[in-house]
């Protein structure tokens, strides 16, 4: 998927070039179940984490801003509450698929991960002289 030619040369995705980094990974992790505003997006964020990830409120925004950008997500609403602007962002069909290509990846990595651990304490590489 591009986003269109600049100058006859095709503009790819962030998202296709890197893969998903841990914040974005986790943003489209909590739109899965539904739409959120900035402060809902954290406190999903801090469930899904057990409070170990807090991003900073312009990191969180710069990344929603890519992910709109690279059409994963969208802008689902907006509402003033106390007399502040609150947006809200949903999942698109696209956001929904790199999510569950990205966590099939990470599982895999994960499960390679945890073998490698398995067979290095097995062998005794573990705590040895590097």
């Amino acid at each position: 998927m591009s986003r269109g030619s600049l100058g006859g040369a095709v503009v790819r995705l962030y998202s296709q070039i890197v893969n998903i980094n841990e914040l974005s990974f986790l943003v489209l992790t909590v739109l899965a179940d539904e739409p959120q505003h900035g402060y809902g997006l954290l406190q999903g964020i801090a469930g899904l984490t057990d409070g170990t990830v807090k991003p900073q409120v312009a990191t969180l925004y710069r990344t929603v801003d890519r992910l709109a950008a690279d059409g994963l997500i969208v802008e689902h609403g907006t509402e003033v509450v106390d007399g502040r602007f609150r947006r809200s962002y949903r999942l698109t069909e696209t956001g929904l698929t790199e999510l569950e290509t990205e966590a099939a990846r990470r599982a895999t990595t994960a499960r390679v991960a945890s073998k490698r651990v398995k067979q290095s304490r097995a062998v005794g590489f573990a705590g040895g002289a590097a």
